[in-house]
């Protein structure tokens, strides 16, 4: 009927923007934007219909239109505000409007990770290579860091929604051990084992973070490590809306959480690695666009080894650990426009942390079970 009377009434702003929303809310984006697009000319001043306008442009990936929607969406909530503060929901409106602004103009995003320690702890929630065939040395060792850039490739059409990206990585750690878990090299800072991995990473699901990826590493040292292929599946769960990490326009500060799920397996080393790891933590904004964040973690880490490449039921090396983590971190967003939100983050902070579980606890003291850590972190 709607679809009828959108025919028989071809300047009938309502009877499209109906079809339009109908269509929308069945996943029928294609037609959907065709008919808002229709309303939307014959009613330039609908703000409904322009956010409408902004978000199904964003499911169909067309980048420019969804920039030109969200900047008029924008403008209009900015009007309508006049010379008064905006409401509440106006100013998260206004901010969502802002990052899917920023987020469709965006192809290329650098990221870097690292944290300086004592002895104990466990390494960052990134899978590296099993370069001496158990995971042990890499709960021990005193420091890592990950360096890496990703081009958003777009659209791959295997489903709607989904996303295509290629990135690179180098990694390093700050400890290295021998076959027999015999130290050979120790230091303060990432530079033992160095490694270059390329690949591609896939996001089934528009509205889920969740990834699939494939990537080739290749030791930078010839001495350390091996090329190998990683497969690996994660997921963040809990962390988004209210509980999540991007800035909130509105109050004081805001609660964040956030279930991390990770898993990789080596095809030429037949080596798994799984981390679990739940994080609570508080925002505490102290001038805009920086907040201060206590937060506390609890992570569970797995590591599988058999030397068996025929037969996946005869594991020959297994370890797991169970720790835990409070700290404090110090989060400042930079480059903020007038219709891009902030594109940039750095964050660094001092956490405190302690292994509650591990399966081969003799080769650690039970004075190392805990640590002191220095994390760095950023988005660019």
């Amino acid at each position: 009927a709607l679809r009828q009377a959108a025919t028989l009434a071809p300047q009938d702003a309502s009877a499209h923007a109906a079809l339009g929303f109908a269509l929308f809310n069945a996943g029928q984006f294609a037609p959907a934007r065709q008919e808002l697009t229709l309303a939307n000319r014959a009613t330039p001043d609908d703000e409904n219909l322009v956010r409408q306008l902004v978000y199904v442009n964003q499911r169909l990936s067309d980048g420019v239109q969804t920039r030109r929607y969200s900047r008029q969406a924008i403008d209009m909530i900015d009007n309508a505000a006049g010379t008064q503060p905006l409401s509440r929901a106006a100013a998260d409106t206004r901010f969502s409007l802002r990052r899917i602004h920023e987020d469709s103009a965006r192809r290329w995003t650098f990221t870097f990770d690292g944290w300086i320690g004592t002895d104990s702890g466990s390494a960052p929630r990134n899978i590296t290579s099993p370069t001496s065939g158990s995971d042990a040395q890499q709960k021990n060792s005193r420091s890592y860091g990950q360096f890496e850039g990703q081009y958003k490739i777009g659209d791959n059409q295997l489903r709607e929604g989904d996303t295509l990206a290629a990135y690179g990585r180098l990694f390093a750690q700050g400890k290295y051990s021998d076959q027999n878990n015999h130290d050979i090299g120790n230091s303060n800072w990432p530079i033992y084992a160095p490694m270059a991995a390329v690949g591609l990473r896939w996001k089934p699901l528009h509205d889920q973070v969740f990834y699939l990826a494939a990537e080739e590493q290749v030791p930078l040292d010839h001495h350390r490590g091996e090329v190998d292929t990683l497969l690996r599946a994660s997921a963040s769960f809990f962390n988004s809306g209210r509980y999540s990490d991007e800035w909130h326009a509105n109050g004081s500060g805001w609660m964040a959480q956030n279930l991390y799920l990770d898993a990789g397996h080596y095809l030429k080393n037949n080596h798994e690695i799984y981390t679990a790891d739940y994080r609570l933590s508080w925002h505490q904004k102290v001038h805009e666009g920086q907040t201060l964040e206590p937060y506390s973690h609890i992570q569970s880490n797995a590591g599988l080894v058999s030397n068996s490449l025929s037969d996946y039921t005869k594991w020959d090396q297994y370890s797991s650990d169970l720790l835990g983590g409070v700290g404090m971190r110090y989060n400042l967003w930079l480059g903020q426009t007038h219709y891009d939100a902030w594109p940039h983050k750095i964050s660094f902070g001092l956490e405190y942390q302690y292994v509650f579980t591990l399966s081969n606890l003799q080769t650690i003291g039970l004075e190392e079970r805990d640590s002191v850590i220095f994390t760095l972190g950023g988005r660019w």
